[in-house]
């Protein structure tokens, strides 16, 4: 029986909280890390990123399912496991976060106000007797040798009637017990701070379901959509989603500020239900979903379109022409024909061959395969460095003056049942906040015996402040009890 009492005081101590806590967070982080440092197109691209970054670091990732972390098998136990922790510690504290500032116990005797920082005590003679009593040598003779008069059971209750009632003006509540020929008292203010304690916890205990919510039911899914072209909308496939533009705005540098996807809901019968232009950090909302902007690529393997400057070296004058993927097109009246075979938008060279180092057109360059009578050849043409372009041994000079990629949008598409619980337990936890930050809790402790009244103040929330009302409680009552008639 004491093991089973020992686990289960463990499973809810403080210091288990802590430390599953400290777990969480550590998880969160990590999480958050992995968010960021792994693409959220790493199952789609696979592969790609096995090629790039090695087969156990790819297996490492898949397994721990770092490209989404909030819904791995591990981040869900240890939340659902925090949930569990949180509800335990409420359910078996929740009288004492609830109550503790609305039942106040009363003074056991006369030791336990006395010994307290905050204490004070007048006799009724001194304090009946007022400004007077400071004059009168036989009441302080009396007072000096501990003979003080006794007041009658009925006086005293009056007596004690008119503190409680100066003590309830001033926002206190008053608890008392007749002991004796004494009154034993308490008096307290600030009552709501525990119960926004409860309701701070019971916040965080919401939240908490929200994740548990979310992690388990919610879900997201990668969309990667060509402008102009429409695919099914996750997770079914009675809407599409099509891309009608997709741009991205730069600054004054060059440099990408943003990009943007201009986009339309689609029903089965290809209808437009709904639009939206979504920006990064500005997500739309449609059928229950959400679609955020979450990066973008370059197909390495196709253009839109090119443009080519041609020069005919038998003759005079220059001339361009369109070239589109897939298609021969024929050097101006010449002979030659010219096929575009690959584009990368940011060229670099290495040992295994030629390469995209990303996705921003930092040095674009296609590539094209010339025939003429002296054969096939292959080269690079540059669009930013025209000097590096390939001289083909064909009778023309070929320069690169245009080129549009293909540009992919990377949407991510998703839905977090957990939200409007989310959104609950964060107003639950603020109201909880609000009441334990503007409350302040006070206790006051007293013994109104037949000699003499004795009061100390046992719980208060910042002590400058409280020392300052003590004392006017104090002069209160020798204001008050000092009044004649």
């Amino acid at each position: 029986m004491n093991a089973k009492k020992t686990r289960g005081e463990g499973l809810i101590s403080h210091r288990f909280a802590v430390t599953v806590i400290a777990a969480l967070l550590g998880a969160s982080a990590v999480g958050w890390i992995a968010s960021e440092l792994v693409p959220p197109d790493f199952i789609e691209r696979e592969e790609l990123y096995r090629s790039v970054w090695g087969p156990r670091a790819a297996k490492l990732v898949a397994s721990l399912h770092l490209f989404d972390p909030f819904h791995s098998a591990w981040y869900r136990f240890l939340l659902a496991f925090f949930a569990l922790v949180l509800f335990l510690c409420i359910a078996t504290r929740w009288r004492r976060l609830a109550l503790r500032s609305w039942r106040v116990a009363l003074p056991a005797d006369a030791g336990e106000i006395s010994r307290r920082e905050h204490f004070f005590e007048f006799s009724w003679r001194l304090l009946l007797s007022g400004a007077e009593g400071a004059k009168d040598p036989l009441v302080h003779y009396g007072e000096s040798h501990g003979r003080r008069e006794l007041t009658e059971p009925a006086e005293l209750r009056r007596l004690f009637g008119r503190v409680a009632s100066l003590l309830g003006k001033r926002g206190y509540r008053i608890v008392s017990q007749t002991q004796g020929d004494a009154v034993s008292f308490a008096a307290y203010s600030g009552r709501w701070r525990s119960p926004g304690t409860m309701l701070f916890h019971l916040g965080i205990l919401v939240i908490t379901i929200g994740g548990v919510i979310g992690s388990f039911t919610g879900w997201r899914e990668l969309l990667s959509v060509r402008e102009g072209a429409a695919a099914p909308l996750p997770p079914d496939s009675a809407l599409s989603l099509r891309v009608d533009d997709f741009e991205l705005a730069l600054t004054g540098r060059g440099e990408i500020k943003d990009f943007i996807s201009t986009v339309s809901i689609l029903n089965e019968r290809g209808e437009t239900i709904q639009s939206g232009v979504i920006e990064v950090n500005r997500p739309m909302k449609a059928a229950g979903r959400r679609i955020y902007q979450s990066q973008y690529w370059v197909d390495e393997n196709t253009f839109a379109l090119a443009r080519i400057e041609y020069s005919r070296r038998d003759r005079i004058g220059t001339g361009s022409i369109v070239v589109m993927p897939g298609s021969g097109t024929a050097v101006g009246d010449s002979a030659v024909m010219l096929t575009a075979t690959r584009f990368l938008p940011d060229f670099r060279m290495s040992p295994r061959g030629p390469f995209s180092a990303s996705s921003f057109p930092t040095n674009p360059a296609l590539e094209v395969e010339v025939a003429s009578a002296a054969g096939k050849e292959r080269g690079w043409l540059f669009l930013l460095h025209p000097d590096f372009s390939k001289r083909f041994d064909a009778p023309v000079d070929l320069a690169l003056s245009r080129c549009d990629p293909v540009y992919y949008t990377g949407l991510e598409i998703s839905a977090n049942p957990g939200a409007p619980v989310l959104l609950l337990g964060i107003a639950l936890a603020t109201a909880g906040l609000l009441l334990m930050y503007f409350c302040n809790p006070r206790v006051l402790k007293g013994i109104a015996g037949s000699e003499s009244l004795s009061i100390a103040g046992v719980e208060y929330r910042w002590k400058a402040s409280f020392e300052r009302e003590f004392g006017d409680i104090r002069e209160a009552i020798r204001s008050e009890l000092g009044q004649r008639g």
